[in-house]
């Protein structure tokens, strides 16, 4: 089942780790020790973070391993659903990285040559970040992602660790004033 795949990913050994700052470069370092310490400096610096469909496994991942990944990130993902939120299936980077010059196809080459497979998938994360953010900007949705994904989305992973408290007495009386005003506006 899906679920079942997920589970798999979420708890999937972290081999390698990945960084690059422009288009055409990426640097991959292995996951072993002094190299997971440059890595670990890396995602505390204070820059702002990209990754692809980074929010919901890579950072889980480190996060398990004991890394904090600080400062403000950025998802191409979810940003790239804020331009193009009706293409069922091809969130995935390779897809989305052609809309943003990424002609190169890569991701059939998993386990082939691990090293090139993690320096295309930040290279292209770059050349996504290039196109993607003025096309944001040009159609309008670049503040609503700002203020919606990456200013919320640490406050609701927050909530999402710790749980939310439920007021059993407030939920009731929010329920009656609710059917109040319905009944109110069935009336009408």
């Amino acid at each position: 089942s899906n679920e079942e795949e997920m589970e798999v990913k979420r708890n999937a050994p972290i081999m390698q780790i990945q960084f690059s700052l422009y288009p055409c470069t990426g640097i991959v370092f292995p996951w072993i020790e002094g190299f997971r310490e440059v890595a670990r400096e890396i995602l505390s610096s204070p820059n702002p973070k990209w990754g692809h469909n980074s929010r919901k496994y890579d950072f889980p991942l480190l996060e398990r391993a004991g890394f904090q990944v600080s400062r403000e990130w950025h998802d191409t993902m979810d940003a790239f659903r804020m331009v193009q939120s009706n293409l069922n299936g091809c969130y995935h980077l390779q897809g989305v990285a052609s809309f943003f010059g990424g002609d190169q196809l890569w991701k059939h080459r998993m386990g082939e040559n691990m090293e090139f497979y993690g320096a295309m998938d930040v290279d292209v994360v770059q050349r996504i970040i290039g196109g993607l953010i003025p096309t944001m900007k040009r159609l309008g949705v670049w503040e609503t992602y700002q203020r919606h994904v990456v200013e919320i989305e640490p406050v609701l992973q927050g909530i999402s660790r710790r749980g939310l408290n439920r007021d059993e007495d407030e939920i009731a009386q929010l329920q009656g004033e609710l059917r109040d005003e319905l009944k109110a506006l069935q009336e009408k």
